[in-house]
């Protein structure tokens, strides 16, 4: 997944990679100039991100008021002392890359 992740930022302009031919093999990400670009306005989203949690929560908190059937995917029955939150992910296929 990181390797994707990584090699999607490296197309998309906003990482470069090197490759040191070394043993181990040894790569080194940088952040383009477009990507140090990017570096403000994700900041700013993190800010609004944290400043309004407490309203996003609270937004939640009401719309699974409302939904009529509580045990679902989004609102799962409490349990005591342990999480039941189980993920499950399904591969996607690969690009070939």
């Amino acid at each position: 997944m990181l390797t994707q992740t990584l090699r999607g930022l490296e197309r998309d302009g906003l990482i470069s990679r090197t490759m040191f031919a070394q043993i181990p093999p040894r790569v080194e990400y940088q952040l383009s100039e477009s990507g140090t670009g990017l570096a403000q306005p994700v900041l700013a989203l993190e800010t609004w991100a944290k400043e309004n949690m407490p309203t996003i929560m609270s937004a939640r908190e009401n719309y699974d008021a409302k939904q009529p059937l509580k045990n679902s995917v989004l609102n799962p029955p409490a349990t005591k002392g342990r999480s039941t939150t189980k993920r499950t992910f399904r591969r996607r296929p690969s690009s070939g890359v």
